[in-house]
């Protein structure tokens, strides 16, 4: 599975960095800052990449635990920034929706796939809910 989405990834990332600009236009922007458009335009695009590459992590290594370290150094730092929980969980549904529109898959993959977004989703739920 990994490398069946990984195949699509320009595609997927592409689609999930004009959803989070579409849905979330004011998201990380700061006037304030010299760089304020640059540092923008590189979250609405490194946030889908980063997101790919975790699943890769995860689908390759076959283990959740680069999810409970990468959310739990983000969620340290992304408040900063004006990033909530709410937006985590929404990067990463949009993901896996996309994924799911893009990636053509046998109906046990789909299962698999439902499956480790609901385990992802929670596990993200669980560290943003601990740490609040």
């Amino acid at each position: 599975m990994a490398a069946l989405l990984d195949s699509k990834r320009d595609a997927i990332c592409a689609q999930a960095s004009g959803l989070i600009k579409s849905r979330f236009p004011a998201l990380c922007y700061d006037p304030t800052r010299p760089d304020a458009i640059e540092f923008q335009q590189s979250m609405f695009h490194g946030t889908p990449q980063r997101i790919h590459d975790l699943m890769q992590v995860v689908l390759q290594l076959h283990t959740l635990g680069s999810i409970n370290d990468e959310y739990s150094w983000s969620w340290g730092l992304l408040p900063r920034y004006g990033v909530t929980g709410d937006h985590l969980l929404a990067f990463m549904r949009m993901y896996f929706d996309i994924v799911k529109h893009e990636v053509a898959m046998a109906p046990e993959d789909l299962d698999g796939l439902n499956l480790l977004e609901k385990t992802v989703i929670d596990r993200i739920t669980a560290i943003i809910t601990k740490q609040r």
